[in-house]
């Protein structure tokens, strides 16, 4: 259970993650047991070479176009154009009965 709460808690949004306070809000709207969150922050600790460790992490200091122009290949890319063609109908389909744009499903 306390492996749960750490995932809700803690990959919801970096703002949270930074305080022990902000945990606690939100696992209380999240409705956890505030002995359990209690329980669960009691051995939590800030660790500052994670933090040095994440923020030196270059790949994500990227804009998203430069970062997918990197990762992605030529034919992966001539690849997407064929099957956007071939399947056009059902991208059509998927477009106009769930709102998905194409291009996202596409890019998939």
């Amino acid at each position: 259970m306390r492996f749960v709460i750490a995932v809700l808690l803690l990959s919801s949004s970096p703002a949270h993650a930074q305080t022990c306070d902000g945990l606690r809000d939100e696992a209380a709207q999240r409705g956890f047991d505030p002995a359990l969150t209690e329980q669960f922050l009691a051995t939590v600790a800030l660790d500052p070479a994670v933090i040095r460790a994440d923020r030196a992490q270059g790949v994500f200091q990227r804009d998203f176009i430069d970062f997918a122009r990197r990762l992605t290949l030529q034919g992966q890319i001539d690849n997407a154009h064929a099957n956007a063609g071939r399947y056009d109908s059902g991208f059509n389909r998927i477009e106009s009965e769930y709102g998905v744009p194409r291009d996202v499903l596409v890019a998939f």
